[in-house]
C-alpha cells in the first residue's frame, strides 16, 4: 500500500486520502477544471465523480473553490477603480452597457466550399441539399432513403 492509499474494510484501498483531497482543493482554488485537478491529485475523473456523489458537501466545496480566481479578479478590478484607473473604469462601463461581449457573426464562404474540401461528389451534394430542403418529408425520412442508396 502506498502513502496515497488507505485501507478501510474489505475491497480496494481508497485513493481519496487527506493528501488527495488537499491536492484537489489546491487545484480547485486555482480555478482548475475537474480533469486538471484529477491530474494534479493523481486520481481518475471517475474516482472524483464517485467521491462527489457519495459526499455532496465536497461537491459544494469544489464549486465554491472554483470561484476563487473570479473573486480575486473582481478585487483587482475594484482596486484599480479605487486608484482611478480610467481604462478599467471604461471596461466596467462597457461591460455594464453590453459592449464588452459583442458577438461577431461570419457569413459567406469562409475558406472555400466545405463540401469540396470534404470530397463530396456533385451527386452527394444534391442529396444533402434535398435532405435539408423544406419540401418532400422530414429530413430523417430523406436521410434514410439516401442512406439506403449510398450503401447499395
Amino acid at each position: 500500500m502506498t502513502n496515497n492509499e488507505e485501507k478501510k474494510g474489505p475491497g480496494r484501498p481508497t485513493k481519496m486520502t487527506e493528501m488527495t483531497l488537499k491536492k484537489l482543493e489546491e487545484a480547485f482554488a486555482l480555478g482548475s477544471t475537474d480533469v486538471e485537478a484529477c491530474l494534479y491529485a493523481e486520481i481518475s475523473h471517475t474516482t472524483l465523480s464517485n467521491y462527489c456523489n457519495a459526499h455532496p458537501e465536497f461537491l459544494e466545496r469544489k464549486q465554491t473553490l472554483k470561484l476563487n480566481p473570479v473573486l480575486k479578479a473582481r478585487k483587482v478590478v475594484m482596486d484599480d477603480l479605487e486608484k482611478g484607473d480610467s481604462s478599467t473604469a471604461k471596461w466596467v462601463l462597457d461591460k455594464h452597457e453590453g459592449k464588452a461581449k459583442q458577438k461577431h457573426e461570419v457569413s459567406g464562404n469562409v475558406g472555400g466550399d466545405t463540401t469540396e474540401r470534404a470530397g463530396l461528389t456533385p451527386e452527394m451534394k444534391a442529396m444533402l441539399a434535398d435532405i435539408y430542403s423544406n419540401s418532400g418529408g422530414s429530413s430523417d425520412e430523406k436521410w434514410e432513403k439516401y442512406k439506403d442508396e449510398l450503401t447499395k
